[in-house]
């Protein structure tokens, strides 16, 4: 449990959805799609059309955004191309630059890092072909220096990883455990394994496979978390 009063906070934080609107990286891999000489041609109707689409911060994927512009009765060939596209370029270091930080986002960062907590940024990003890039952003938009723990295996369950990575720490030497994170599947199950957790739901997008729980203190962004 993490209530030892002569220690530290730790405070944990998500990145994709979090920390991190992605919704400009999902908007560059549309717009490239689109420009690729090889996708004209092979659909020369839809890929046009793809010019228009604007990718929103609240959009799950990239299937909400292409159902909004009407592109969901395009062929299936097509959406599988635009969905392989947008899988190895949205889970890949090359994209990331392209995401802006959730408002007030480094602000509250390093409050709390300037408070002397722990400060961990937990993603479920690929370590091997994300890691240099996730350090480069989040320095490039001046958050604090802080452990960045992301997946080591490609593939593997995000929930599993997170309540793994909590699982080995020691937490009663903490006065005081936090956890922001915009995916609530993660947040129920790291809370059936360390309820004494504090847990932070950051309201942003998120895949609607768990309901968002009403005990759970909710932000729409780092602003309203001081």
């Amino acid at each position: 449990s993490c209530r030892d009063t002569e220690s530290q906070a730790l405070v944990v934080f998500d990145l994709d959805s979090t920390l991190f609107d992605v919704s400009p990286r999902t908007q560059r891999i549309v717009l490239d799609f689109s420009a690729d000489p090889q996708n004209r041609k092979r659909f020369p109707q839809s890929t046009p059309a793809l010019e228009q689409v604007r990718v929103l911060s609240k959009d799950w994927g990239i299937r909400t955004a292409l159902t909004r512009h009407g592109l969901h009765t395009h062929a299936p060939e097509f959406h599988e191309a635009v969905r392989d596209y947008w899988i190895q370029r949205f889970f890949s270091g090359e994209y990331l630059q392209y995401d802006h930080p959730i408002e007030g986002a480094v602000s509250y960062t390093w409050k709390v890092a300037d408070a002397g907590a722990r400060l961990v940024y937990l993603s479920g990003r690929d370590q091997t072909t994300m890691y240099e890039a996730s350090q480069k952003v989040l320095e490039v938009h001046g958050f604090p220096p802080g452990e960045i723990v992301l997946k080591p295996k490609k593939g593997s369950d995000d929930a599993e990883f997170k309540v793994d990575w909590f699982d080995q720490q020691d937490l009663s030497r903490y006065n005081y455990c936090v956890f922001f994170e915009n995916e609530p599947v993660n947040l129920h199950h790291v809370h059936e394994r360390h309820p004494d957790i504090d847990l932070v739901f950051v309201e942003s997008t998120h895949s609607g496979k768990a309901s968002v729980s009403e005990s759970w203190p909710r932000i729409l962004d780092f602003r309203m978390a001081e």
